[in-house]
């Protein structure tokens, strides 16, 4: 890369978002130039290393089941997942990408049957918008996980998927279009107005001018020099183990793969993939900065207390990877999706549901930059201011002890 960089379209951040953009703004402008850069290398961060849950149909917050004052935001918030759902399913048939789809949906439950209010009520809610929702429990349920662990589930269709990220990623980026340039490893620093009403990326001691920037550097959209997102940084860590022998596989019953996300705001998440393996997420914390090397062992221990409680024959051995990293929270769950300054545009804040709403966000932030209007375009726009943060050291101090909170209540269910 030369020291300056001229280009019409500039996007920062090589996440799910950030590719989606890319594809869709070379199909809307044939003949434009597209510069995507990425801090580390593309795809790498949250994008890939997710659980890979495709969401659709949300476990509805209090106060927004089925005839109360906020059913109607749940119902808006459902059509745009359906529509996120819709096109990640078009992108995986039209590029061809094997990621191990399975449109079969998801459970959402609790070992604890007092951390789930109301179950006929949110199984109500979730037939109200659409979903294919059945109540599971008892030893129906066990027999479906292979694990008696959870007593009281949901199992939800119609639009919840679950898909290898990674793989999908990688098949995003076999398709991104020749006329975008790709700069893996620039950490973009400040972003300021140029001359003659362009902006400029200031970063690696290189400046990148463009007609239009898009930030899409999810958790890290401060670190990228936009001001004012409002997203919590947050960190996840997961473990996943080695392939289940077939004997390990037959004394569970042989279940298919199935994917469990907790009612619990803070609970663990756990899978038994198409080949086999386990995985876990139960830890969740505020953190601005990426796990250190002895950090995430101690995040592995707790990976594996938590598959022992529900898999009590594993040991430590059967770890074969452990990983962190950042999504991007809001207060409120609305993501920040607007336009900062002119011609310059912004997503940030999947509040732990980017698989499905990154993509649908790419394509709607080409849309915007471009200048064409939709439907859902509109909607979102209507929708993409998430709520004011307190600055530091408040913030910290206010998210790590909600987060906190949060795990104490929910620790029966990690």
């Amino acid at each position: 890369m030369n020291k300056n960089l001229k280009t019409h379209f500039l996007i920062i951040g090589g996440g799910i978002s950030g590719i989606s953009c890319a594809i869709n703004l070379a199909t809307l402008n044939p003949s434009a130039h597209i510069t995507l850069v990425e801090r580390q290398l593309l795809g790498q961060g949250a994008s890939s290393r997710n659980s890979g849950f495709v969401v659709c149909h949300e476990k509805p917050d209090d106060g927004e089941y089925w005839r109360q004052a906020g059913f109607e935001n749940y119902r808006h918030e459902t059509r745009f997942g359906m529509a996120a759902s819709q096109l990640l399913a078009q992108y995986i048939e039209q590029f061809h990408i094997d990621c191990d789809y399975d449109a079969a949906g998801y459970y959402i439950g609790v070992s604890d049957i007092r951390k789930m209010s109301s179950p006929a009520r949110l199984l109500e809610t979730l037939e109200a918008v659409g979903a294919q929702a059945t109540l599971c429990q008892g030893a129906s349920l066990a027999h479906a996980l292979g694990t008696d662990f959870y007593q009281l589930a949901i199992h939800c269709a119609g639009g919840n998927a679950l898909i290898q990220p990674a793989k999908y990623v990688q098949g995003l980026l076999a398709a991104l279009p020749a006329q975008v340039e790709v700069y893996e490893q620039f950490n973009v620093s400040q972003i300021r107005s140029g001359p003659l009403g362009a902006l400029e990326a200031h970063g690696n001691g290189r400046v990148i001018r463009a007609d239009h920037i898009i930030v899409c550097a999810g958790a890290f959209a401060g670190r990228a020099g936009l001001q004012g997102a409002h997203v919590l940084p947050l960190e996840l860590s997961a473990s996943l183990t080695r392939p289940l022998s077939p004997p390990e596989l037959a004394a569970i019953g042989n279940p298919r793969p199935w994917g469990m996300l907790s009612a619990a705001l803070t609970g663990a998440t756990v899978r038994l993939t198409r080949d086999r393996r386990l995985m876990i997420r139960n830890t969740l914390e505020f953190r601005r900065r990426d796990l250190a090397a002895a950090d995430l062992h101690a995040r592995r221990q707790r990976h594996l207390s938590g598959l022992q409680r529900r898999f009590p024959w594993l040991d430590e051995q059967a770890i074969a990877f452990s990983w962190s990293g950042h999504l991007g929270g809001t207060r409120g769950g609305r993501p920040l999706f607007k336009q900062m300054a002119p011609n310059l545009f912004a997503v940030s804040g999947c509040n732990g549901s980017g698989l499905a709403r990154g993509t649908l966000w790419g394509k709607l932030l080409a849309e915007y930059a471009s200048g064409v209007s939709s439907e859902m375009l509109a909607h979102v726009l209507a929708r993409g201011s998430p709520g004011w943060l307190p600055p530091r050291p408040f913030l910290d101090i206010g998210a790590s002890l909600k987060i906190a909170y949060e795990r104490f209540k929910s620790s029966s269910e990690i």
